[in-house]
């Protein structure tokens, strides 16, 4: 907070200063549309970068010193220097480019496949999704869906603690885990998935009701059965 206030504090001092070039108030203006509607509401993006850019301008335009360009000597280290700055560059493109890329082409491909009625290949795609993408909440949910609906239990389980580890804000892995962790005698794991449904969704009627039936010792009902079966998946059957 105190960084985004000295910023404000900066670029008010700036526009202040050079108050008597022709472009700032023009300038000031633009400025000035942005922030007053941003500290109301969110920041929308495709409009934030504009905003950087032309916060950039404005600081080279009404800046008093001119740019100045001096030619930089090479020195021993330099090659290394520049070796070491490109691996690093290298990497961290792989790390934050190419590889959510591949993540997402395969979770996307797995969708594809599911909707073809190519399960097994599906459940690999999504599987190499969450491989390249553990991180990824919204993979490991899919994954389980995907799972339950082929019948097979303890992976889609695996699923649902992995979006859960993960973090998901989405309660609906945790309402699938609570009642496959019911089914199984594991009691107060689905107690703890199921409060946590409820934290993220607390209207959900759904959800409520397996908390309540969780904490009575009551069996499952058929309406939370077929909520389980459904998973969360944004895949719309064809018809």
């Amino acid at each position: 907070m105190a960084a985004y206030l000295a910023l404000q504090l900066a670029a008010l001092l700036m526009f202040w200063r050079a108050r008597r070039k022709l472009l700032t108030p023009a300038l000031f203006a633009a400025w000035l549309g942005y922030q007053i509607p941003t500290q109301l509401n969110f920041s929308w993006l495709p409009a934030a970068a504009p905003f950087w850019i032309l916060l950039g301008a404005s600081v080279v335009y009404c800046s008093r010193v001119e740019p100045q360009l001096r030619r930089l000597r090479p020195g021993r280290l330099s090659p290394m220097v520049a070796a070491l700055g490109a691996a690093l560059a290298s990497a961290l493109i792989v790390a934050t480019v190419i590889v959510p890329y591949a993540a997402e082409q395969r979770f996307t491909a797995g969708l594809a496949l599911e909707l073809r009625g190519q399960n097994a290949a599906a459940r690999g795609a999504i599987k190499e999704a969450v491989l390249l993408a553990p991180q990824s909440s919204e993979y490991a949910t899919e994954a389980g869906d995907l799972s339950l609906r082929s019948g097979d239990i303890a992976s889609a389980r695996a699923g649902y603690l992995r979006a859960a580890g993960a973090g998901s804000a989405d309660p609906s892995p945790y309402r699938s885990l609570a009642i496959l962790d019911q089914l199984s005698g594991r009691r107060d794991e689905a107690i703890w998935a199921a409060r946590q449904a409820v934290v993220l969704d607390p209207f959900n009627g759904e959800g409520r009701e397996l908390l309540e039936s969780l904490t009575a010792q009551r069996a499952p009902t058929s309406s939370l059965m077929r909520s389980a079966a459904r998973g969360t998946s944004r895949i719309v059957p064809l018809k």
